[in-house]
């Protein structure tokens, strides 16, 4: 119900852009915003390459052999996103030699 209404107006909303691109003072911006939103579609496909790239690698060398997990695999993008913004989850190397860095509990 609701996931189809939300999807409903984005596209209403769309639509009505489109519309407005007539209006002498607002064409142009739209135009420009639209070619915004297409270099952005860009940076972000790039961006998310290098992110799984690097989480791929970082979590290959915090976990052990042989102790994958679903938790893990969720830590393949959870990791590489906080570390851009300056969270390094430094305290995950704190533990012992047998525990899993990813699976502690």
């Amino acid at each position: 119900g609701r996931t189809i209404l939300a999807c409903n107006t984005c596209i209403m909303f769309s639509k009505m852009l489109i519309l407005l691109e007539y209006k002498p003072s607002l064409g142009p911006m739209l135009l420009m915003l639209r070619e915004m939103v297409k270099d952005l579609g860009i940076f972000i496909l790039l961006l998310s390459i290098f992110l799984i790239g690097f989480g791929v690698a970082y979590v290959a060398l915090l976990i052990p052999p042989g102790r994958l997990s679903w938790q893990s695999a969720a830590a393949i993008f959870v990791y590489p996103y906080f570390q851009m913004f300056g969270d390094f989850y430094l305290e995950v190397f704190e533990l012992d030699d047998n525990s899993s860095y990813i699976d502690r509990e």
